[in-house]
C-alpha cells in the first residue's frame, strides 16, 4: 500500500457528475449536480477528528444570465448547495449580479454573494466580489 501523505493510505475516489445549459436569445440558464464519494479506510478521520467510513459530498447549483439586447451589460442569478460529510460544512447559497463584456474572451463581473449555512452556530457569510476574467 502507497503512502500519499504521512498516515494517509490509498483509497477509492468516486466522483459523479452533470452540467447543462441551455441559449434562448440572450438569456443563458446553466446548472451542475455532482456527487464525491471517497472510500473509507481505517483509521479515517474528518475534520472534528470523528472517525467515518465512507466520505459523501453532493453540490449542485442553477444559474440564469440575461444579457440585454444591443449592450454588452448582463445580469445574473445563481442559487447552489454543498452537503459534506461534517455537518458544519453543510450550506445553501444564493448570489446576484452584473457581468460587462469587453469582448468575446474579456469580462468584468460584480456579484454579492451569501452562504447560508445549515448549523445556526455559525454565521452567514456575506460577501461583494468583482473578478476581471480573460480567456485564450
Amino acid at each position: 500500500m502507497s503512502e500519499l501523505a504521512a498516515g494517509e493510505p490509498d483509497r477509492d475516489y468516486t466522483v459523479l457528475g452533470a452540467d447543462a445549459v441551455y441559449n434562448l436569445d440572450t438569456l443563458q440558464l446553466r446548472g451542475e449536480f455532482i456527487q464525491q464519494t471517497v472510500g473509507s479506510e481505517a483509521g479515517s478521520t474528518i475534520a472534528d477528528g470523528e472517525v467515518t467510513g465512507e466520505l459523501d459530498f453532493t453540490a449542485w447549483y442553477a444559474q440564469a444570465a440575461y444579457r440585454l439586447p444591443d449592450t454588452k451589460w448582463e445580469g445574473v442569478a445563481r442559487i447552489g448547495d454543498l452537503d459534506t460529510p461534517n455537518a458544519d460544512g453543510n450550506r445553501s447559497q444564493w448570489s446576484v449580479g452584473v457581468n460587462y463584456l469587453f469582448a468575446n474572451n474579456v469580462i468584468i463581473k460584480a456579484a454579492y454573494t451569501v452562504d447560508d449555512y445549515d448549523d445556526n452556530a455559525i454565521d452567514d457569510d456575506e460577501r461583494f466580489n468583482i473578478q476581471l476574467a480573460y480567456g485564450f
